[in-house]
This record gives C-alpha cells, structure tokens and sequence, in this order.
C-alpha cells in the first residue's frame, strides 16, 4: 500500500458518536471507529472488526487505547476512548436493536404458550 492510499483510508469520515445515555454497540459504534488502515495493522494480533475478537481483548484495547499507543496511525481524542470504554463497561453489546419479529411470526407470537 502506498503512503497516498495510507491517507486515504486514515482520512475517512468517522460515523457520529453515540449520544451520552445512548446504548452503545459493537456494530453501529465500535467497529466504525476502526479504520481499515487500523484493522490491517492489527491482523497480526487479531481483527479489530470482529466482534468476538475486541471482546476477548476489550480489556487490553481500552488500556492501549487510554495509552495513547493505539491505533498505530495515533491516539484516539478522549472523546472515542470514552465511547469504547463505555461500550466495554455495559457488557459489550453487539447489536444496535433486538431484531423484530418477522411479519409472518407477528401474528403468532400472542398465541403461544410456553410451559
């Protein structure tokens, strides 16, 4: 990769962060915050995309992250750091919603009985 296309994946807009209060998640939230740039850097480690893999090293992320040593590219401002720590402190969500009902199971689902 050249230094040119490195720029180009570091310089990415970032989704907007969640709001104070709002229920943060894996997919709308965190891995946003990591740029393929980022992600490509850490292979060798494990993938900064997968879930399962930044929830079994949340713990060594979030002090990498408070240390200013990670990502690679720089430091996160405080602002990112406090999302993913928020994120790792309410258990490591993964999903943005508890998916619905789909249309065909609706109907159903007032009419069964467990037990």
């Amino acid at each position: 990769m050249t230094g040119d296309e490195k720029r180009q994946q570091m310089d990415k807009p970032q989704p907007a962060l969640p709001a104070a209060g709002e229920p943060v998640r894996f997919e709308q939230h965190i891995k946003p915050l990591f740029r393929p740039y980022d992600r490509q850097a850490m292979s060798f480690a494990f993938d900064l995309w997968s879930y399962d893999d930044v929830s079994q090293h949340a713990e060594a992320i979030l002090g990498q992250l408070q240390a200013g040593t990670m990502p690679c590219a720089g430091a996160w401002p405080q602002e990112k750091i406090d999302v993913f720590s928020r994120w790792a402190d309410a258990g490591k969500p993964a999903l943005s919603t508890v998916p619905d009902w789909p249309v065909f199971l609706r109907g159903l689902a007032k009419d069964v009985t467990f037990g």
